[in-house]
């Protein structure tokens, strides 16, 4: 029953009311009891004072002078119904008696029990004959009070949770594919906690189809990518398979070989791309070419044997260009420029690395027929285009009938 926010608003506004209203109720009554009692005792002080003065002139105590008032100097002459009481509680100065009479009490001399004055004082009380009328006004005060703070409970409760009523519908409405429209603008523009609460939701959405975008497009290149490699790879090695040849060709095991580097390649370039760009830009955004060129020549030079390629590194010191990249992402894409230069190249030129107005660019022969020189396509260049873009880079690629250039240029 009270699981949503408005009753729960709306509760605690109404107990709070009627918990204030009792306690400012009770306050009020227990400040006129006071007071009338503190008027008695204030008349009791008066006349015990006189009849003491009078007592040490005469060495007799006289009569109070209020009818309601009388000296008693003896527990004997007390009225009975509050003797017991006396008795029992030596030092109470309030009775309730009998018949409606109410008594206050006051000792002549300090530490003795007698004499006293004694106050019979339910003529004289003001409070009690109007505690009826004085306890239906608090209760009329106490239900208008709480019928009004329901009211403004229902109002702020309204107030709070429209927003949200209205915001969740909006997240209702949000269509998997659309995410990245977010939310409304009335919501996002809100500069209250509803607001902040759209605009997290809203980058939420947007980080949820970023990923869901990312997954597709994995699945997509992934498919893509290493379906040709694997085709090859199935072709060249059915032979040996079916027993109709003994070995593979020295032209097979080239195309194997190739085709596994490929793979591994793209391999990590999809994973690369699968990644949240954050956790790749929070890595260290600084990597030297030169060292990534030279262990790549080192880790491909037998591949580079048997094509009859070279490598020409044009890169002055290790201390040359860097890319502002992750190493990883570095290592990851000079692979693949260099990769599909092997693949797509001609010997009749080497594979040289250059600096163009200050970014490297990769140069290789190109050969009459790019598809029959290699067993695949190679890491299509629009994947590394999509990495490069988390890093604020680009990849210009020039062909003509004898070469092939490609740049990678960052801001």
């Amino acid at each position: 029953m009270f699981n949503s926010i408005s009753r729960r608003l709306m509760l605690a506004f109404a107990a709070f009311t009627l918990g204030l209203s009792l306690w400012f109720g009770l306050l009020v009554m227990a400040a006129a009891y006071t007071v009338e009692d503190s008027f008695f005792y204030r008349e009791l002080r008066a006349e015990a004072k006189r009849l003491d003065d009078a007592h040490a002139a005469s060495g007799k105590w006289a009569a109070p002078a209020k009818p309601w008032m009388s000296l008693h100097e003896a527990a004997s002459t007390l009225p009975k119904d509050i003797l017991d009481a006396r008795q029992a509680e030596p030092h109470r100065r309030e009775f309730t008696g009998q018949a409606g009479r109410h008594y206050h009490l006051h000792e002549l001399r300090r530490g003795a029990a007698y004499p006293v004055l004694l106050a019979e004082v339910s003529q004289q009380l003001v409070v009690r004959p109007v505690r009826n009328e004085l306890l239906a006004w608090l209760g009329a005060w106490v239900l208008a009070t709480f019928v009004a703070a329901l009211v403004l409970a229902a109002w702020l409760a309204r107030r709070l949770s429209q927003p949200l009523q209205s915001l969740a519908a909006a997240v209702e409405k949000l269509e998997p594919q659309h995410l990245s429209g977010a939310l409304p603008l009335p919501h996002t523009q809100r500069a209250d906690e509803v607001g902040t609460l759209a605009r997290t939701l809203g980058a939420l959405a947007q980080r949820v189809q970023a990923f869901a975008q990312r997954e597709q497009r994995f699945t997509r290149d992934a498919s893509h990518e290493l379906r040709t490699p694997l085709a090859v790879m199935r072709m060249s090695l059915e032979p040996v398979v079916s027993g109709a040849a003994a070995a593979l060709s020295a032209r097979d095991a080239e195309s194997l070989y190739s085709n596994v580097l490929l793979m591994q390649d793209a391999a990590a370039m999809l994973l690369m791309l699968a990644r949240n760009e954050r956790e790749a830009a929070s890595q260290d955004a600084s990597a030297e070419v030169l060292p990534l060129v030279e262990q790549w020549v080192l880790a491909h030079e037998a591949w580079l044997s048997r094509k009859g390629l070279s490598v020409v590194c044009k890169l002055q010191s290790r201390e040359g260009p860097r890319w502002p990249l992750p190493k990883a992402v570095a290592q990851t894409l000079l692979s693949n420029l260099l990769n599909n230069a092997v693949q797509h190249g001609s010997c009749a030129s080497p594979i040289t690395i250059d600096l163009e107005q200050g970014h490297v660019r990769v140069t290789n022969a190109c050969v009459a027929n790019p598809a029959a020189a290699s067993g695949g396509t190679g890491m299509g260049f629009s994947i590394v285009e999509r990495l490069l873009q988390a890093y604020a880079g680009k990849l210009e690629f020039m062909r003509t009938e004898a070469q092939a250039r490609v740049k990678l240029v960052f801001a």
